[in-house]
């Protein structure tokens, strides 16, 4: 069992902000990371998530793989010549040159249509 050191608990960062919902409108989310190598992430007052730092990197990772499905349904809808004459890799290549976070849009490699729409 390992020990841990109460008396010197501390969070170490917080983060808050305001997420626009479909479901419930303005939704407070608040993110801390204490002094035992946990973050916790609270939504409003109906729901927290107590995670460590690989199971952070995972959320992070399913975000984003959401945040790409939409971009490419969102490019399609704007641009849908640009799949039918040039093809999907120009598509990503376009949404991995607007990208300003440096996560790469071809860490999956390239997807066929129907991957992309689930």
């Amino acid at each position: 069992m390992k020990v841990r050191d109460l008396d010197n608990y501390t969070i170490c960062s917080t983060s808050r902000d305001i997420l626009n919902t479909e479901n419930h409108n303005e939704l407070l989310v608040a993110v801390d990371v204490d002094s035992l190598d946990m973050v916790t992430i609270r939504f409003g007052n109906s729901f927290t998530l107590r995670i460590n730092k690989f199971n952070v990197d995972e959320l992070r990772s399913i975000l984003f793989a959401a945040s790409h499905t939409l971009a490419i349904q969102k490019s399609r809808r704007d641009n849908p010549s640009m799949y039918i004459s040039n093809g999907q890799n120009e598509a990503l290549d376009a949404i991995d040159d607007e990208n300003d976070e440096g996560i790469d849009a071809w860490q999956h490699g390239s997807r066929d249509q129907d991957e992309v729409g689930r």
